[in-house]
Formats: C-alpha cells, structure tokens, sequence
C-alpha cells in the first residue's frame, strides 16, 4: 500500500509538472486591425513584445476581435505575419478576411486565452454631453488653448477596474484641412485621449495620449487619436485602453493600463507601421 502511494504521488508530481510547462509555452498574440500589425502577446499574464511573441506563434490561428462598442467579431485561421517592417512592425495579412469591418478598429487575441475579455461593458456616451465637453475644454485650456472649439468625437463610460466605480474615456479632435488654410488666420488644432477617474474621493482628468498645436496656419502635422477597443488583455481583470494614432505617412498603436488610480503605458504592446513591408 504504502509503495502505491508513493508511485501515485508521483504521477501526481510528474503531471502537475507537464501542465505547468504546458501552459509556459502558451502564448496568446495580440493584434489591432486598423494597423493591421501585431502587438506583442501575453503569456500568463504576462505581457511581450512583437518580436518575442511572434517567435512563439503557430502558422495559423484563430482571433476574437473586441470593438469598442462591445461587439466581438472572428477572424479565422489567419496566417502568422511574416513581412518585417520599419520600426519592427510585423504585418498581417487580412485580405481572406470576410467577417470584421477593419475601418471600424478593435483589438483581437489569438487561440489560448481562458478568461472573459469583457467582464464589464461599455456605455455610450452623446457626443454632444455637456459635462464631458467642459472637461475637454478645461483640459485644452490647461495646454495653451484660451478658446477651444471642442470636437468630441468618442466618450465611453466604462468600469475598468472591477472596482463598480465607472470611468469615462473621452476622445477630441480638431484640426483643419490644408486646403481650407491660407497661412493668414491661426487655428488652434489638437487630438487627445482622455480619461476621466475618481482618485482618492475626487474627480481628476488624466492624460492619455495625444497632440496640441498652437495657433497653427499651415498643415495639421501630428496624430489623430482613437480609442480602438477597450478589454482585459492579460486577464488580471482589469481592462486596458487600445489606442490608434494615425499620422501624416504612419500609423501606430499604444496600449494604457490603470494601476492603482493611474494610467500606465504598456510598454510591450505597441506597433508602428512607417512605410512599406521588405
């Protein structure tokens, strides 16, 4: 009996092992589809970069892409990215892809992840909310901007921590096109992400990301900023921000997480695509 024990304690040692190792292994890739690149991944619930993650991926795999308005779309057995691009980008290749609206934006997770992405849902906001329009304002002026006209152009309010304390994300953009110019009269033009959060009892506006120009009369040269998705990336429960920034001749992705009342950019989760693919 006692020789029994022995051998069945360690089968049990030997298996918790192998599924220990197993789940090592297992990397789950994340992209964005307006950029169309890979970000890096998450392997449990740890995040890497694009090109340790891309090391690690099958040549084919299954992804579940979350939009900002809550939807959840598929993109089936797309292929592993092989092109190397400026600025480490990893490329995918979307054109077999029927089923998402690329224009639409949203961030996906490939095969393996084994938590709810969405454990909270979003809520529109009207962009025309005059509360949320003032906090723009108010933001704006902090940065040199004695008169904004504000564009709002997307307000979500959403619990990103799991703490049933709702924030607001709030994007703005305003600037004027090239042709409209005629280097006389001034524009103050911006495009900003914002997050509205109570810390410590009381309301504080929190920059994300984003560009200010002052009193501008030539072309508009810096980001357009959009929230892209917002979802539990690496399963800790909170949700991260997906921010798509599109420039004159690039695009770029960077991700923000909220750790303890502040917003933190992850690092290893990015994506830059500044030219054409070799």
């Amino acid at each position: 009996m006692k020789k029994i024990s022995i051998i069945l304690i360690a089968l049990f040692i030997t298996t918790t092992a192998v599924v220990h190792v197993a789940a090592q292994r297992k990397v789950v890739p994340v992209l964005e589809t307006k950029i169309g690149g890979l970000l890096g991944g998450v392997q449990n619930g740890k995040y890497l970069d694009a090109a340790a993650t891309v090391k690690a991926m099958r040549a084919e795999e299954d992804y579940s892409v979350y939009a900002l308005d809550g939807t959840v779309a598929q993109l089936w057995k797309l292929k592993k990215p092989t092109k190397f691009c400026p600025g480490d980008f990893y490329n995918f290749d979307f054109s077999e892809q029927k089923s998402v609206d690329f224009e639409k934006g949203g961030a996906a997770l490939g095969d393996g992840f084994d938590w709810n992405p969405l454990p909270r849902k979003s809520q529109t906001i009207s962009l025309d909310h005059a509360e949320y329009k003032k906090i723009i304002g108010d933001f704006l002026r902090t940065r040199g901007i004695a008169n904004p006209i504000i564009t709002m152009t997307q307000a979500v309010r959403i619990d990103l921590e799991g703490d049933d304390q709702d924030e607001v994300v709030l994007a703005a953009t305003r600037f004027v096109p090239f042709t409209e110019k005629d280097q006389k009269k001034a524009f103050d033009e911006y495009s900003v992400v914002l997050l509205r959060k109570i810390v410590g009892g009381r309301p504080q506006t929190i920059f994300l990301t984003g560009d200010v120009i002052l009193k501008n009369r030539f072309d508009y040269d810096a980001s357009q900023n959009s929230v892209s998705s917002i979802f539990d990336i690496n399963g800790d429960g909170r949700m991260e921000i997906v921010i798509y920034q599109n420039y004159v001749e690039k695009s770029s992705v960077k991700v923000f997480e909220i750790i303890n009342g502040k917003a933190s950019e992850v690092k290893q989760l990015s994506a830059e695509n500044g030219g054409e693919c070799y």
